[in-house]
Formats: C-alpha cells, structure tokens, sequence
C-alpha cells in the first residue's frame, strides 16, 4: 500500500499525490514538468539543460585533453544531478504548485494508485453527503447536526463545505484531473506508432502512383489521424485524463508517421526510377536520419509531378511538403486529443461517463442569457423556451453525460444546431453554447422530465395541425 496526500479545489475537485519519490519524474524529467503545470521549474531545467549543452559546444575547441576531460565530467554530474533531484522533489515540488493553485490538503489515506485513492476520498464524502442531507429532512437536523459532525471523521468534518460548495455553485464545470502513469504513456506511443507503421506503405504508395490532389489530400488527414485515434483509445483505456499528455502523444506519433511515411516514399520513389532497393537498403534509410535528408534534397532538385506541364521543385515542394506535414501530425494530435475530452470522468468510482443525446431539443435563445439560466440550474427557462418550431433550420439540443454506476458526476451540454443545403445534401453544423456543466443526478433527471414534457408538447401540436390540415374548408 502506498501513503497518498488527497488535496481538493472548490472548482476542479480532487487531487492525489503519492508520498515520497516520484517515479514519472525519474523517467520523463521535462515532459513531466510540462505535463504537471511546473512552469518555474520546467524553464529553470530548460536553461540548465541549454547551458550544459552549450559548455560540450565550448569544449569542443578546446586543445587540452584534460580539460575537456574534466568539463566531460562536470556535464555528466551536472546531467545526473538534473536527471535525480525532480525524483526525491518531484511530489514536493507539486504539493507547492498546487497550494499555489488554490487546493487546499484534506486527507491522507492509505492505498493502492492514486486513482483508487480518489475514488475512497469521494465515495466516502458521498456517504457522508447523503447522510449530512437526510439529517437535515429530519425535524431536529440543525441540532443533530451541530452536535454529530465534531465526532465525526476528518473527511466527515469535509462536508458542509462540500455542501456550500454545490449550493454556492462554485463547482459550475467539470474539468479533468490531469491524471496519468507511465504505462499508459508508453503504451499509447507503441500503438499508435504500430498504427502508422501498418498504414506507411498504403500511404505512400498510393501518394507517389495517385495523380488526383483531392485523393491525396484526404488520404494525408486519414494517414494522420488513425494513429492518433488508436493512441487515443489506449489512453482512454488507461484512463488517462491528462490533455497535455494526450497532446505530446499525438504529437509524437504524428512525428513517428510523417518520418516512416518518408521513409517508405523514398523507398518507392527510387524504386520506380529502376533502382535495385532490398530490405537492408530501406532499413538503413530508416535508421539513418542523415541519409533520407540527402536523398529529400536529391528529390526537391529534381521534383516528382506534373502540373499541367509544370513540374513543382525547390522552395514550392518544400511548402507542399511542409503543408502534408503539418495534416499529419495536426490530425493525429487533434485525433489524440479529441477522443479524451469527448467524456467527463467519476472519479468517484473510476468509470467514464456515458452520454445521453438530444435529451432536449428547444427554440432558440440568446446564448448569454440562456448560460446564466443554466448556471443558476434554472431548469424551468427550459420548459419556457418551449419545443422548437415545426420546419425551423436552427434549434438547441441538449446532451447529458452520467456516471451509470454512482450517479456522482453528471454533466450537461448545450450546443446550437442549424440545418445547411448544399445541393441535395442535408448538414447540421453545431456550435458548443455551454460545456460540461456539473450536476447533480437529481437535477440531470429534471432535465430529462423537461425534455419528455417538450416532446409531448410538440406532439401534441404536430397532432392539432395534421387534423386542422385535414378538416374540409367552408
């Protein structure tokens, strides 16, 4: 079992720190600084790190053997010195930030991961919310309270300000807990690279024989966003809710793709040139960097397609390139991220939650006023808004997210939907209006007794207008 410290922040819920050294720090150093919101120390490490490299340049021209020798060892202390002190501070380091961030530390507990932590916090101030809420039903639940909570226990102690927290709407949007591990991280580059290692011949090869530009450009974005889909579902899997995480993921994933895409275009490009290329060839073009540079300028000197005579070279393949570049690792990044933030998380007990769409179709509003109403949980501007009208090409659609295990965490999304036409085909185009708002499960069920009674409402109306439409006229 390990020792986690459980800090907690009226907006963004709970947090877990294990006590004592930390092992993602040991291992990642920068990317866990950046991934854990550490600016002050993320940038004095950056610059540490540039000086060090910058003292290897330096010695470089210097004559003497052993005074390279000894700056060779200053660099190697000074890199393991880097590479130790975020292990044994790491966790320190993060008790500080977020203090500073507005968490305030409300237990200890004995278990473990970090997630199991959390959801042991939650489920017992859940208990002890319900608990707090039916002694206040009861005739005497102001006395029984005062007199009750002092004995209780230190999470117990916890619940009026959860409480005041839900009334005072504090807690208005859900946010994720910037959660991960290792595993996951690894786990997610290894399936999304294989992922683009798999798609790397179809990719390239239908680039370099398809002569059509709309082809080759929706192949880019779906050669680009596979890898990060399948990076993606790995992480979700892992139950990792960390954005940067998810970002520096796809990023490196669609890095990885662009790299082996080029690798196997070459390989193809040279091929149907008439170069005689084996297993051994392609592989050391891969593991070379400097030799598939060479050959990219050998094929920008001379181009590789037509325009309508026109044969692209020089500075115009190079922003051609640049632009596939940029789809590649912009879909799998979009695809790595998007996937996570589609569903909130329970931490309570440690499931993702379940959407319910087009819980409530409504007439438009004003955005404005419609999130203050929403903020305030006042459900009934709903019901006032009324059905949207019969053949109208813009309404609002509500969609829910619940946890189907404890009903701890509910969110609700409203976003405005309008009805395009291009030609025969029919789009809906939706803008977000409002995003995860938080709550409560007896709230989400009002929701839906609103959308139920809409949709009887629009019925009914539907109904009266066919019979009218069918009466014979005087």
């Amino acid at each position: 079992m390990k020792t986690f410290s459980v800090y907690e922040h009226p907006a963004l819920g709970l947090e877990a720190l294990k006590v004592g050294f930390c092992w993602p720090a040991l291992v990642l150093g920068i990317l866990w600084m950046l991934a854990r919101k550490l600016w002050s120390f993320l940038g004095l490490w950056f610059a540490l790190y540039v000086a060090l490299f910058i003292l290897v340049l330096w010695s470089g021209g210097i004559e003497s053997q052993a005074t390279q020798g000894w700056i060779f060892i200053i660099v190697l202390a000074g890199l393991l010195v880097l590479w130790l002190i975020p292990a044994f501070k790491g966790n320190t380091w993060r008790e500080k930030n977020l203090a500073a961030r507005g968490y305030e530390k409300v237990f200890t507990v004995q278990a473990e991961t970090r997630d199991s932590a959390i959801a042991q916090v939650a489920r017992d101030r859940q208990q002890q919310l319900a608990q707090y809420s039916t002694r206040r039903s009861t005739r005497f639940a102001s006395e029984r309270t005062t007199s009750l909570l002092p004995q209780t226990s230190r999470i117990s102690q916890l619940e009026p300000a959860m409480v005041r927290d839900l009334r005072s709407g504090r807690l208005l949007y859900y946010k994720h807990s910037g959660h991960f591990t290792i595993g996951s991280i690894i786990l997610g580059l290894l399936s999304g690279v294989l992922a683009a290692l798999l798609l790397a011949f179809p990719y390239a090869y239908g680039i370099l024989y398809i002569p059509f530009v709309y082809i080759n450009f929706f192949m880019t974005v779906f050669y680009g966003t596979i890898p990060g889909a399948v990076s993606a579902m790995v992480l979700k899997l892992r139950k990792v809710r960390n954005a940067w995480v998810s970002t520096l993921v796809g990023l490196v994933v669609g890095l990885v793709a662009l790299y082996v895409s080029w690798v196997v275009w070459i390989f193809g490009y040279f091929g149907r040139g008439g170069m005689a290329w084996d297993f051994l060839d392609l592989l050391s073009v891969a593991v070379i960097p400097k030799v598939l540079w060479s050959l990219i300028h050998r094929v920008n000197g001379l181009g590789y397609w037509n325009v309508f005579g026109y044969k692209p070279t020089g500075i115009v393949l190079w922003i051609n390139w640049s632009i596939e570049a940029l789809i590649i690792t912009g879909a799998a990044v979009g695809a790595a991220l998007g996937n996570m933030m589609e569903a909130p998380y329970c931490e309570g007990c440690g499931t993702w939650c379940t959407e319910k769409p087009r819980v409530v179709e409504l007439q438009t509003c004003e955005s404005t006023e419609l999130k203050q109403h929403m903020e305030k949980k006042d459900f009934t501007f709903l019901e006032a808004l009324g059905p949207p009208t019969p053949g109208t090409n813009t309404w609002l659609q509500i969609d829910l997210y619940q946890c189907k295990k404890c009903g701890l965490t509910n969110t609700l999304n409203i976003e405005s939907v309008t009805v395009t036409f291009e030609g025969k085909k029919r789009k809906l185009k939706k803008n977000n209006i409002l995003v995860n708002l938080l709550i409560t499960s007896a709230e989400c069920e009002s929701v839906c007794q609103v959308g139920q009674r809409l949709t009887e409402l629009a019925s009914a109306r539907a109904a009266t207008e066919a019979a009218q439409s069918q009466e014979p006229a005087v």
